[in-house]
């Protein structure tokens, strides 16, 4: 529920017992047509997901003139004349005037929703989806417009529920129309990053740690290697037969010689930059392999690489004790990975060790940041908590290049000599 909305009335009974009674999933007060401005093409980006996952949406059907596929697109049909003259002559040509997906929307501003639908795997895939794809995801993308349409995919009729107690809430249109126009104020926001880099300030100031839920686990913190080599875990025994993945070795490879005596698990390196013998020790194995990159040039720079999912489904592991990436780079590849590949892959890992490279370096594209944002949000969603944060500096030339503007606007911490940021996220 927003800040600036308001219920008017006693509600005459406990909505959550009311939902765990009638079995609903969704619930609001209001339903009515979004303005067509926030959601052109989505329609259309639906009718991809429902062909390349073949879902069967629950009511979406009836949203559409005429009912069905041939009905599913965008239309400009309660389009306001500010639209219009936004979109000029483009709407003439491209959007129709009449038909297509009515927009009938949740108003975002009070929902009820069950965590156990919204938790789905393909519920968030669809949200993702929509997100990553850019839209107007600066204004509305996000919010009640995608979730409207993930409802009609999933959600049955009588698993909505509709309230009629009386609920008023402000309305200002002016941002939308900020940010069609493109003017310079459009807001740009990333709540994972604000929210994480918060946390590692906590951390770093020794100020006690608010973001655990309950079910969190115990974590003493153990150093594991040496020198640069050295990595922070939560100290866990972990269920055998077990397997942890080390990518980014170079020649120290004193973390993963000591994880491997800890914790009696099989280890996976990875680094392409060396050349190691196959058995690397006791219980570890060495790939001379690079995870992949957003950047495609260097992926085929490498003899060989891989996205960790793709690796884990060929070996076939169930789990992975404990994830170390520290390969300059690789790290903001991962969430993309994990998205296309593998959805659920975080829970399945149980401690995710990770360095940070901030610098612009490595840092370059606003790509770059969206998926570092999108990473500690996926993060999130599986219970994998941030538990450490250990802040070193990269090398002068590196620190030269500075840090992307917008990590610099959400406030992650981007310091000099902190530029390298060795984070722990666990259960």
């Amino acid at each position: 529920m927003d800040d600036d909305s308001f219920v008017l009335e006693q509600i005459p009974e406990n909505l959550v017992s009311l939902f765990d009674k009638r079995k609903y999933k969704w619930g609001g007060r209001l339903v009515y047509p979004d303005v067509s401005m926030v959601t052109w093409g989505l329609p259309e980006l639906t009718r991809y997901f429902l062909t390349t996952h073949r879902v069967t949406p629950t009511t979406l059907w009836a949203h559409c003139d005429p009912p069905g596929w041939s009905g599913l697109f965008s239309s400009a049909d309660n389009a306001s004349e500010a639209e219009l003259q936004l979109r000029g002559s483009w709407i003439d040509s491209v959007t129709p005037r009449a038909g297509g997906w009515d927009r009938q929307v949740i108003e975002g501003s009070f929902m009820l929703i069950s965590l156990e639908m919204y938790f789905r795997p393909l519920f968030q895939r669809f949200v993702e989806l929509c997100r990553t794809s850019g839209g107007t995801g600066q204004y509305r993308w996000n919010q009640q417009s995608v979730l409207a349409m993930a409802v009609q995919l999933f959600v049955e009729k009588d698993e909505l529920y509709v309230g009629t107690f009386e609920y008023i809430h402000t309305q200002d249109t002016s941002k939308a129309l900020q940010f069609w126009a493109g003017l310079p104020d459009t807001p740009w926001s990333n709540a994972a990053l604000t929210h994480v880099g918060q946390q590692i300030q906590q951390l770093t100031a020794s100020q006690p740690v608010t973001w655990l839920g309950a079910s969190a686990q115990p974590c003493e913190i153990e150093h594991v290697g040496k020198g640069w080599g050295e990595h922070r875990l939560c100290q866990r025994s972990p269920a055998k037969p077990c397997v942890f993945y080390s990518f980014g070795i170079s020649t120290d490879f004193s973390f993963d010689t000591q994880l491997a005596k800890l914790s009696e698990c099989k280890g996976y390196c990875f680094d392409p930059t060396v050349s190691h013998d196959s058995q690397l020790g006791d219980n570890l194995l060495f790939f001379k392999t690079a995870a992949s990159s957003l950047d495609e040039e260097l992926n085929r720079h490498w003899d060989a690489w891989t996205s960790v999912p793709r690796f884990k489904k060929w070996q076939g592991h169930a789990r992975i004790s404990v994830l170390k990436m520290d390969c300059e780079g690789c790290e903001f590849a991962i969430a993309r990975d994990v998205e296309r590949e593998e959805p659920d892959f975080w829970q399945k890992v149980d401690q995710f060790a990770v360095e940070i490279h901030v610098p612009k370096k490595f840092m370059p594209t606003d790509e770059h940041v969206i998926e570092l944002g999108r990473l500690f949000s996926q993060l999130e969603l599986a219970g994998l908590h941030l538990r450490d944060a250990m802040m070193t500096s990269c090398s002068q030339e590196d620190e030269s290049t500075g840090c992307h503007p917008m990590l610099q606007k959400v406030g992650y911490p981007c310091e000099k000599e902190q530029m390298c940021q060795n984070l722990l996220f666990a259960r």
